[in-house]
C-alpha cells in the first residue's frame, strides 16, 4: 500500500510544493502528514550522513590504512 504514498512523497520533495489538493475537510490533515513525511526524510538522511562519517572517521583513525581492514566490518555477513 506504500506505493502512491512514496510516490507522492517524492514528487512534493521534488518540486517542494504540495502535490494534489485534498479536499476541503482533509486538506490541512493531508498537508500535515506530508509535512510530517519531509522531516522524517530529512532526518533519516542527516542521521545516515551522520553515520557515514563516524565510519570514515573510525577508518581515518585506524593505524593500519590497509583498504583490508577498512573493509572486514562490512564483509561479516
Amino acid at each position: 500500500h506504500d506505493g502512491p504514498e512514496l510516490a507522492l512523497k517524492f514528487a512534493v520533495r521534488e518540486t517542494g510544493q504540495t502535490a494534489v489538493a485534498a479536499d476541503e475537510d482533509g486538506g490541512s490533515r493531508a498537508e500535515r502528514r506530508r509535512q510530517r513525511a519531509r522531516d522524517h526524510y530529512r532526518k533519516g538522511k542527516n542521521k545516515m550522513v551522520e553515520e557515514l562519517d563516524c565510519l570514515l572517521q573510525a577508518s581515518q583513525d585506524d593505524e593500519s590504512d590497509s583498504v583490508a581492514s577498512w573493509e572486514e566490518p562490512f564483509n561479516m555477513n
